[in-house]
């Protein structure tokens, strides 16, 4: 609490003098990573990852921010700009959505066409129009409705091996739901999906059967007014390690652009990992695809900055909720040294 006051206030002095505005030295780039946009009251749900989400309330006021006091891009064009030795922004912000969860249409897009705020949208295509839902909120569904009734079925025995060492094993907070699905990375994703869907039928609740992600009309409606870019996102959200083969790395990397342009009509020509897990075979194959890609690393962007190596940084309800917060992430950032890995 104490440190949340101590940034409030200095992010009051920098809304009040500017310095998130101001460049030092280089033109750069910062880029915003959000997931999903939700009224209040449905971010503390179980199935809603804490670090995942931000309400509508604060995302419509960092987009009054960001529209007042930046220049806000499409990251594609400054991503040319750059490459083409063209001028640049002194301090340039662009705004990325990972996924393509439903409520980036219901609650993100109204927002962004009313302060006509461009943003790139990186989309996991074999989701997209099914009611299929990303392991680590079915893992999170299943110990919800699951938890503690099943915990010593065998199908749940290595759930409960993800507990963290002080929670209540007969009580569990949504943080350590959250510290469990972390834990569960260690499992790999084709892995975890059969875990989770035995899990699933043990505890007779079914897969699920509400829509979590876009449909490909709700995509189409969103980039026929120009304010939003697809980028790619693979087509299962598979975190792109050193275990999968190259016709995997294929598959997920260029299986995933072939389906945007056969839904839209448009080639992707950003992507964006997974996790921001990439082997040095999955990168190769992204540069032969693509212009450029995203990673989880935080920082800024130069004109020097890798192209498929573009430094993010995560925005959610727990970097607080006030617009001098947020300026104080931002300015913090904009001082920092472009990232070089």
């Amino acid at each position: 609490m104490l440190k949340r006051i101590i940034k409030t206030s200095v992010g009051s002095f920098i809304a009040a003098t500017g310095l998130d505005r101001r460049s030092f030295g280089a033109p750069r780039l910062i880029v915003l990573m959000y997931h999903r946009v939700l009224p209040f009251d449905e971010i503390a749900k179980p199935t809603v990852q804490p670090g995942m989400a931000i309400s509508t309330a604060a995302f419509k006021s960092q987009l009054e921010a960001l529209r007042k006091h930046h220049e806000l891009v499409h990251l594609s064009d400054w991503m040319t700009q750059a490459q083409s030795g063209a001028p640049l922004p002194k301090s340039a912000i662009a705004v990325t959505f990972d996924d393509g969860w439903a409520d980036n249409y219901q609650h993100a897009y109204p927002l962004l066409a009313r302060y006509q705020v461009p943003a790139t949208l990186f989309l996991a295509t074999d989701y997209i129009s099914t009611n299929d839902w990303f392991w680590p909120e079915r893992l999170a569904r299943v110990i919800a409705k699951g938890w503690p009734d099943m915990r010593r079925h065998p199908a749940f025995t290595w759930i409960e091996k993800l507990l963290p060492p002080d929670a209540d094993s007969g009580r569990l907070s949504r943080t350590d739901i959250h510290c469990m699905i972390s834990a569960a990375k260690s499992h790999g994703d084709t892995e975890l999906r059969r875990r989770i869907e035995l899990a699933e039928r043990t505890a007779g609740i079914g897969r699920p059967q509400t829509r979590a992600l876009l449909t490909w009309d709700e995509t189409r409606n969103m980039t026929t007014s120009g304010l939003v870019e697809l980028g790619s996102h693979t087509r299962t959200h598979q975190r792109l390690d050193a275990t999968l083969s190259h016709s995997s790395l294929e598959h997920e990397v260029v299986g995933s652009s072939n389906q945007i342009v056969k839904e839209t009509g448009v080639k992707p020509v950003l992507f964006c990992y997974p996790n921001g897990n990439r082997s040095d075979d999955a990168e190769a194959v992204v540069r032969r695809h693509y212009s450029g890609a995203c990673t989880t690393v935080r920082g800024c962007n130069t004109r020097n900055t890798d192209p498929f190596r573009i430094a993010r940084i995560g925005i959610h309800q727990g970097m607080g909720t006030s617009t001098a917060l947020f300026r104080f992430h931002l300015s913090c950032l904009n001082r920092q040294e472009s990232v070089r890995e």
